[in-house]
């Protein structure tokens, strides 16, 4: 019997190309195929690979904090990664913007290799190489989970029970899967901490000091998207009222004219106005102008309907 479980999708459309996300693919790519060629050179221009492009704490540079980002130890390291790049650097590039999109990346990038070094023993005296984009993707995957938590993320189940093929597919939404990511993460962490278990080959405190510099970061912006909703690409802009030829003339069942901005709207009727400032087409701070007024008033003194 034989089963393998994969993410193959995002129910989010791109409005744009993922720039970004494509160029560290590519960079990723063209780095393993230069390991493979430096590997079948021989063993000593593989070693020069290991100490020259992955980080080892022991032997800590600013260099190999950013080069070993992109470094992985085999095919299968390499492809997973990319698909998680994909999946959800498109999506997060897609809705903040490329420039914060790969500042994020590198960034969360640094906090993974540093929490790896605080969360491993022996801390910067340990001679264990450290590569892999996991960490910086892992940024990648906090931000997606606070910007599109209810997003469905598509799976594909794929197995051999007794040599009859099984193929499936399913959606779970995306607060369940990185919820259920991290907290399995969390555990393994846990019991490497506590000597209970060891894997060496998993970097886990890299995994949660990016997913945790990920959603650190997003929580920062929507503040600051909070503060400034016309900068919130996730936010629909109110629609401007229907905007009608300046003049100053009315009818008896639309008699209200609008001022706001500098700009004149309408005639409206009582109801419309109404309408309109409840969905914030028409702000608080407006005036209305009716004929026969001697000057405009504020829509909060507009009269009240009758009941």
């Amino acid at each position: 019997m034989f089963f393998l479980l994969l993410p193959v999708g995002v129910d989010y459309k791109a409005s744009r190309w993922p720039v970004v996300t494509f160029s560290l693919m590519g960079a990723c790519v063209l780095v393993h195929i230069w390991s493979i060629a430096l590997w079948s050179m021989g063993v000593e221009s593989y070693v020069w690979w290991m100490k020259s492009f992955w980080f080892t704490p022991s032997a800590a540079n600013l260099l190999t904090i950013f080069t070993s980002l992109f470094v992985h130890a085999d095919i299968f390291h390499l492809l997973g990664n990319m698909v998680y790049l994909f999946l959800f650097g498109a999506s997060t590039e897609d809705i903040i913007g490329r420039g914060r999109f790969l500042t994020l990346y590198l960034v969360g990038g640094v906090a993974s290799v540093f929490a790896h070094v605080a969360l491993t023993s022996g801390h910067f005296a340990s001679d264990v190489p450290l590569g892999g984009a996991s960490g910086a993707i892992s940024a990648c995957m906090g931000a997606f989970l606070l910007l599109l938590p209810k997003t469905k993320i598509e799976f594909k189940f794929f197995g051999w029970f007794f040599f009859r093929p099984i193929s499936r597919d399913f959606f779970v939404s995306a607060w369940i899967v990185m919820s259920f990511w991290f907290l399995s993460d969390l555990l393994w962490a846990v019991l490497e901490l506590a000597k209970v278990a060891e894997n060496e080959g998993t970097a886990f405190g890299a995994h949660l000091g990016g997913f945790a510099l990920g959603m650190g970061a997003l929580g920062l912006l929507k503040l600051w998207w909070r503060s400034h909703p016309r900068d919130n690409p996730l936010e629909e802009p109110a629609p401007e009222p229907v905007r009608a030829r300046v003049v100053r003339h009315t009818t008896p069942e639309r008699p209200y004219l609008i001022s706001q901005n500098n700009e004149e709207y309408g005639p409206y009727s009582q109801e419309e106005i109404l309408q309109y400032l409840a969905d914030g087409s028409i702000i608080p701070e407006a005036h209305f102008w009716r004929e026969g007024d001697p000057e405009w008033q504020p829509v909060s003194q507009l009269p009240t309907p009758a009941l």
